[in-house]
């Protein structure tokens, strides 16, 4: 079995886009000391943007995970629709993925309870699949 690094808690500060002062502390297991990076080498990593995640596909052992980006176009009757362009794509291990679904999901909640963002009752099945000319 493989072992990876030590896990501790660690804090992270997610600001708001818009840049207010009313940052949100997000309380997650991150990698231990020796494996981040010091603030002196983060300066020369990349950084990407992406609107969203496009795809996620499973090949053997690893995930790929296309990212792109939303961009307005206008049809051929000018109506205006968004266009969808993948523009990177992450790859790694299916034990990474898992991991960082449960920082993502720990991100997500501290959100709701913060108040920052709002959760929406289901959709009821019956109000997503029209029914009405189906028999048994």
């Amino acid at each position: 079995m493989r072992t990876g690094p030590e896990v501790r808690d660690t804090t992270w500060v997610l600001s708001r886009t818009s840049g207010s002062a009313d940052d949100h502390r997000v309380q997650f297991a991150a990698l231990s000391p020796e494996f981040v990076s010091t603030r002196t080498e983060r300066k020369h990593m990349q950084t990407s943007f992406a609107d969203g995640i496009l795809n996620i596909a499973i090949t053997g052992p690893l995930i790929r995970i296309d990212f792109g980006t939303a961009t307005p176009v206008t049809n051929a009757e000018g109506k205006q629709e968004v266009q969808l362009t993948p523009t990177q794509q992450l790859v790694m291990p299916l034990e990474g993925f898992i991991r960082s679904f449960g920082l993502q999901e720990q991100i997500v909640r501290k959100l709701i309870a913060d108040g920052v963002i709002k959760v929406q009752a289901p959709t009821p099945p019956s109000d997503l699949i029209n029914t009405s000319g189906l028999t048994q």
